[in-house]
């Protein structure tokens, strides 16, 4: 089993180290980006930076890159061109800034997830764990839109 990793929205200068002793046990390292809702706290000019060149390192010792847009809501824009338009930008700029684009792009968003698939089909989408899915059937209504699924955090954290 390999470990899927968050990149720390705070200042976390060792992060880097920790993901480097580990990387044999880590797939992916998953990561918010700037004017893309996410569910997590924005970063600072900062942090971004300093993601931007650890991500480019984790790519480069063959971790997976997952963007997240995981936002619970994105009101007017829900399915909008311009969000459409900013998740291609940011995709785009993960390519130049990280060497290549993220491996998976989770979301909350049927919407962000049909973007992706079409924009870019070698992107793998998958369902976040804030969607709630928690049956099969559920799993089969949205297949069309996710490559896979996190099922929802009660199955998702009883190992048994």
């Amino acid at each position: 089993m390999l470990l899927s990793v968050g990149y720390p929205v705070i200042n976390v200068p060792w992060f880097k180290s920790v993901v480097d002793r580990y990387a044999a046990d880590i797939g992916e390292i998953y990561f918010s980006w700037r004017e893309i809702p996410s569910g997590r706290a924005p970063l600072t000019f900062e942090i971004q930076e300093r993601m931007e060149a650890d991500l480019r390192h984790f790519r480069e010792i063959g971790l997976r890159l997952c963007l997240l847009i995981n936002g619970n809501c994105y009101g007017a824009d829900a399915v909008s061109a311009g969000f459409a338009e900013r998740i291609k930008s940011a995709i785009g700029e993960i390519e130049k800034c990280c060497g290549g684009k993220p491996g998976t792009v989770t979301t909350t968003s049927p919407f962000a997830a049909h973007v992706v698939k079409n924009e870019f089909p070698e992107i793998e989408t998958r369902a976040s764990v804030n969607m709630r899915i928690g049956t099969i059937e559920g799993m089969t209504y949205l297949k069309d839109s996710f490559d896979s699924f996190y099922v929802q955090r009660e199955y998702n954290r009883d190992l048994e």
